[in-house]
């Protein structure tokens, strides 16, 4: 009679059964969206404690060192990883990952929906820690399209609609809530197209103000190369304290009239050490917003001359327009005038530009010791413009 040994119907190092492994990603989206809609409407911060006790973070899973590295303690082969419990490693962590990052974009999106919570902002210092532990890019979440536009967009469109004390709206940067959940989304590095977006939104509040305040952050107007080597930083405003350092960017001031004409404003800024700027820099900007339009005012040198040009920033409705520049001291009774007319200006056109040496007093500009500069070297620019196409000589 021949020994016969048992058996057992399952090896004790056989994979485990389907039903014992963790739901698959389809079952874990269902589950997350489920969740995110049972607490959609629920407070924000129990919102967090919700965040906090599903998910913690994870040790990421470890490779082995190159050829000719030293081993370290900890270290997972490759023979190991390409094993049963290496795949279920990374599927676990890939499922934990794809399950909080669903979870970070409805708190990030719901909490732009609510800005006046006061714990708008708490929430989203959560989501960034969070994501910081889980590994995940805080800053292009923050840039994700919600309904075909950046959260940077909407949350601009929710700031200057938040009701002022007297409960009327007002496009404004002085409210504490908005101005913190800005600084936020500006802390991250821009993409153009966030940018783009941005000004898209000021440009529809006609939010100029609002537009000179994101100017000043150098993730929303980045600084040349050049004009960090000559010393510039901050803005530069009208009332720039003596002895202060000269600022990369000139906060452009806009009034619109309403009794004069057809889309008339007028707008004024400076731009201090004006030739040493040019010459290094090679061009030198402005940006603002006016009559619902984004507008651009930039002096270059172009084939030898110095040139100041205009033109409308993309997404702007074209326009006619007629207008004059005025360089030159505030208190001068003579200035440089550069004369623009356009039957109708696009933002496919490119810019506007009206040589210096080619009006009277002009081709001095481009000197430090110019009657139109200031014996600090700062160039005071003043500008009337309106929308419609009028003789030049009217201004």
């Amino acid at each position: 009679m021949k020994n016969t040994q048992f058996v057992p119907d399952t090896p004790p190092d056989a994979p485990p059964e389907y039903g014992t492994i963790n739901p698959g990603p389809s079952q874990a989206a269902a589950a997350s969206t489920q969740a995110a809609g049972s607490n959609s409407k629920a407070p924000l911060n129990a919102r967090l404690d919700t965040l906090a006790g599903l998910y913690t973070p994870q040790p990421a899973l470890e490779t082995a060192p190159l050829p000719g590295e030293p081993a370290e303690q900890g270290w997972v082969s490759w023979a190991d990883y390409v094993t049963w419990g290496g795949m279920m490693q990374a599927f676990k962590k890939k499922q934990k990952q794809d399950e909080t990052r669903a979870t970070m974009r409805s708190l990030i999106h719901d909490t732009l929906k609510n800005l006046s919570d006061p714990g708008a902002l708490e929430v989203l210092h959560s989501c960034q820690a969070a994501c910081r532990a889980h590994a995940l890019p805080f800053e292009q979440l923050i840039q994700e399209d919600v309904e075909g536009h950046t959260p940077l967009y909407w949350s601009i469109l929710a700031v200057c609609h938040l009701p002022s004390a007297q409960g009327t709206p007002r496009p404004s940067y002085d409210n504490g809530v908005g101005n913190d959940i800005l600084e936020l989304l500006l802390s991250v590095p821009l993409e153009d197209r966030t940018i783009a977006d941005a000004r898209s939104a000021l440009m529809l509040n006609n939010a100029n103000s609002l537009f000179q305040a994101l100017r000043t952050y150098p993730t929303f107007e980045k600084t040349s190369y050049a004009e960090t080597v000559i010393g510039l930083r901050g803005p530069t405003t009208p009332t720039l304290p003596s002895g202060s350092t000269p600022g990369r960017v000139s906060i452009v001031q806009v009034e619109e009239i309403s009794d004069t004409g057809v889309g008339t404003f007028r707008v004024g800024w400076e731009i201090p050490m004006w030739c040493k700027r040019v010459k290094v820099a090679r061009k030198v900007t402005v940006q603002w917003i006016a009559r619902g339009r984004g507008w651009q005012c930039s002096a270059s040198i172009k084939e030898g001359h110095w040139v100041i040009g205009i033109k409308l920033l993309k997404n702007s409705a074209s326009t006619p327009i007629t207008g004059v520049l005025r360089l030159g001291p505030l208190d001068a009774k003579e200035k440089v005038e550069l004369k623009y007319q356009r039957r109708k200006m696009e933002t496919k056109d490119h810019t506007y530009d009206i040589r210096l040496d080619s009006v009277l007093g002009g081709a001095t500009l481009e000197y430090e010791d110019s009657p139109y500069l200031t014996p600090e070297g700062t160039l005071y620019v003043q500008g009337e413009f309106v929308l419609e196409k009028k003789d030049t000589r009217d201004f």
